[in-house]
């Protein structure tokens, strides 16, 4: 978090975000702002594997909608639509599709040497 924010203070005081813990006290699901900026909050979720499908997502997601509108950020969610959990769920939220677009995703490999340039 550090990395995004510059300190865990900023991020605390900066973020919006919630966790469900199981009842033992493990971490099973997050939703939180992945970046804010020009007055809208980028959801980011992630719900364990073994607690999928059980609603968790779900009301974090609906609890970080409603802490953005509260602190008057527009939360955007963004996914593939080949990811049909994610597009479903953001759809049953009440997310409306507005816009397609083609992403460019490559993982960086450095150049050891010099490509030939023959």
């Amino acid at each position: 978090m550090e990395g995004l924010w510059g300190s865990i203070e900023k991020y605390l005081q900066h973020d919006v975000g919630w966790v469900a813990f199981s009842s033992d006290g493990q971490g099973i699901g997050l939703c939180h702002a992945a970046f804010i900026g020009g007055g809208l909050a980028e959801l980011s979720i992630h719900v364990n594997k073994s607690a999928r499908g059980q609603g968790f997502g779900f009301q974090l997601a609906r609890n970080f909608i409603g802490d953005c509108l509260n602190r008057g950020v527009i939360p955007n969610w963004t996914c593939d639509t080949q990811n049909v959990p994610s597009f479903r769920m953001a759809q049953k939220l009440g997310f409306k599709e507005n816009t397609k677009y083609n992403l460019f995703s490559s993982i960086y490999t450095p150049i050891l040497h010099e490509p030939s340039r023959t």
